[in-house]
């Protein structure tokens, strides 16, 4: 049973030899908790480390725990348990809709994310190894992981865990609540009126599918007003490239933002319909069902299937595996129907080629198929990283169809490589081309010196100061908090500014701020999400830290030394350090290597030289990107079979 904690002290009386078990970062203490002299006190922080509370400083000390276990590759592991899993159970072929495998592009990713990219398996086998030696009296969640205390609860039914409560009020729920359905409606309202004008000039060259996640501060948008600046990072400048040539270009988008009315709105214009449109569409067909539609699957045994061979290391994790199915029981009926509608709007627009950025979205899964099945050839623009471990790339080991688009194009042969090597692709259905939203900044090295001085001013810093840029990336902190990564800066920030530039996802500004004060480093330290230009910061910058972010390329192509952040467990899981993006750095060595290069201009040249063979191979930009994109669109626009 799960009791949750009020404000009010609560004593834990428990045997002295027993571990009151703490699951939640690095740097928090539960709130309302006393704790009684002489216990043993563990917290679980990462997937590798154990934390002793110190009553005396109020601080908790790490300690190694577990060494076998801090050396283990959990995301490799996850990757391969998924793939194994998915055959045992069948789900590639359980799940398939129009001869496609959902399961893979769709329900497989999801599950990644609930497995929390392998730290889910890592808290089993810590908990396991900690039981071994202390008996566990009590579990106490920073916040009501499903999750994690449904583990708990699996394997250590005897122990009482006691989550945080929900700090979310009705009121902020029901103010949520009533902005989504706000913003909804208005896309709707305006993409009604905008398809309509498609409808009536139905002829179409290339549709484009993208996210309002890709609209960006850029410092080279065409218009110098606030409102204006931010835009489509990855599709707008090979759309401009088309439109140049009398190619007439219509854009899709999935709005992202669905907490904020009329964010696309703002920064697209009335030129765009969004995906809220087709999806209401498509929910008005499941309204009337049709017998013998795809939707007709066997659910009762997909989930006895799936909940037989979901364990890991004898503890069973089906309590992961059936909230998913019982949402794709939902979801697979909305994507026949969503399919269909993709169909009509295709069949009425005929376009000559589709360009996705992003294609395992939802929404492009089903725009992917209805295309294939109309001849209408696709082709993927890569928008972020792509690794070994990554679901929406790497074909499982079974040979399962995927309905991906007739052609990937990536950033450089380092992806190429990959994919075509390990990720089951043929060489025909990749082109390297390269990146669209950095190869604009090479174009000229006029441009690079206005945009650091328009920076550091907006900054209020001078050209003399030393910028320390981290780009944080979610994964970074399965690994480490905010705090503890600030405190390991905070050495290096005597003569240099700190400026942490946060995932647009990200909504946690003001946790880097509260970092920033405990270290005291307030006056030297800023976070940012989208008020300045990426590249632009990175160009003012002069170190770049990141772990394992897409703006290490970006940083080594524009020829900024990176430091790449190490944990046990994952000491290089992308592939920079191998392949000589940067140095590889953990906590401890962050402020030395800190050190070395601020000091000396010399090392900084010296890394940057390092990069350079790395920045070719994992980006290839010339100035050429855009042109070589609409020219791989343009002419090979073969109808697919």
């Amino acid at each position: 049973m799960i009791a949750k904690v009020s404000g009010h002290d609560r004593r834990f009386d428990s045997p002295v030899d027993a571990i009151r078990l703490f699951l939640g970062a690095a740097d928090w203490k539960p709130p309302g908790v006393t704790f009684s002299a002489g216990d043993i006190r563990i917290v679980f922080a990462q997937a590798y480390r154990a934390y002793v509370w110190d009553d005396e400083r109020g601080v908790w000390h790490s300690r190694p725990i577990a060494p076998e276990l801090a050396g283990k590759d959990y995301l490799t592991t996850v990757h391969a348990w998924i793939d194994d899993y998915s055959t045992k159970a069948d789900l590639h072929r359980r799940i398939m809709v129009n001869g496609v495998s959902l399961w893979w592009l769709r329900y497989a990713r999801m599950l990644l994310d609930r497995l929390e990219r392998g730290q889910v398996f890592a808290l089993i086998d810590l908990i396991a190894d900690i039981a071994q030696s202390h008996p566990i009296a009590t579990v106490y969640v920073d916040k009501p992981y499903y999750a994690k205390t449904s583990l708990i609860r699996n394997m250590l039914p005897a122990v009482e865990v006691i989550a945080e409560p929900n700090t979310v009020s009705a009121l902020q729920s029901r103010s949520l609540l009533i902005r989504r359905v706000a913003a909804r409606a208005l896309n709707v309202v305006t993409s009604a009126l905008v398809l309509a004008g498609w409808l009536l000039r139905p002829k179409t060259d290339v549709l484009v599918f993208t996210s309002s996640h890709y609209l960006r501060r850029s410092a080279l948008a065409p218009s110098s007003t606030k409102q204006t600046q931010l835009q489509d990072v990855y599709s707008v400048p090979v759309t401009s490239i088309l439109n140049a040539a009398g190619r007439r270009v219509r854009t899709i988008e999935k709005d992202m933002h669905s907490d904020v009315v009329g964010y696309s709105l703002r920064h697209r214009g009335l030129n765009f319909v969004s995906t809220d449109l087709l999806s209401g569409l498509a929910t008005l067909g499941r309204l009337r069902p049709q017998k013998g539609t795809p939707t007709q699957l066997d659910w009762e045994a997909i989930e006895q299937a799936a909940l037989i061979n979901a364990t890991y290391n004898d503890v069973a994790v089906g309590f992961i595996v059936v909230p998913i199915l019982k949402y794709a029981r939902v979801d697979v009926e909305r994507f026949v129907h969503l399919y269909a509608v993709w169909l009509r709007l295709l069949a009425w627009l005929h376009p000559r080629q589709i360009i996705v950025v992003c294609a395992y979205y939802f929404e492009a899964h089903a725009l992917i198929m209805a295309a294939r099945k109309l001849g209408i050839p696709s082709f993927e623009l890569q928008h972020g990283i792509i690794h070994a471990h990554h679901l929406g790339y790497m074909r499982p080991s079974s040979n399962i169809p995927l309905g991906q688009a007739t052609k990937l194009l990536v950033w450089g042969s380092a992806t190429h490589d990959l994919l075509t090597q390990q990720g089951g692709y043929d060489t025909s259905e990749i082109a390297v081309v390269g990146n669209p939203r950095l190869d604009v900044y090479l174009e000229t090295t006029t441009l690079q010196p206005r945009l650091v001085a328009a920076v550091r001013q907006q900054l209020g810093l001078t050209a003399a100061t030393p910028i320390i840029l981290h780009t944080a990336s979610p994964e970074t902190e399965h690994f480490c908090s905010k705090s503890e990564l600030v405190t390991a800066l905070a050495p290096s920030l005597t003569n240099a500014y700190l400026v942490v530039k946060v995932h647009p996802a990200s909504r946690d500004m003001n946790a880097w701020r509260d970092a920033f004060a405990s270290a005291g480093i307030v006056d030297r330290a800023v976070v940012l999400r989208e008020e300045i230009d990426l590249n632009a910061l990175i160009l003012s910058s002069t170190v770049h830290i990141s772990f394992n972010s897409t703006t290490i390329i970006e940083a080594a192509a524009l020829q900024r030394p990176n430091l790449i952040l190490q944990f046990p467990g994952a000491l290089d899981p992308v592939g920079y350090i191998r392949d000589g993006g940067g140095v590889g750095v953990g906590l401890t060595g962050l402020a030395a290597e800190l050190s070395r290069l601020l000091a000396d201009p010399a090392q900084q040249k010296a890394e940057i030289l390092r990069q350079q063979a790395f920045a070719d191979k994992w980006c290839h930009c010339d100035g050429q990107v855009m042109k070589r994109i609409a020219s791989v669109v343009q002419h090979d626009d073969v109808v697919f079979q």
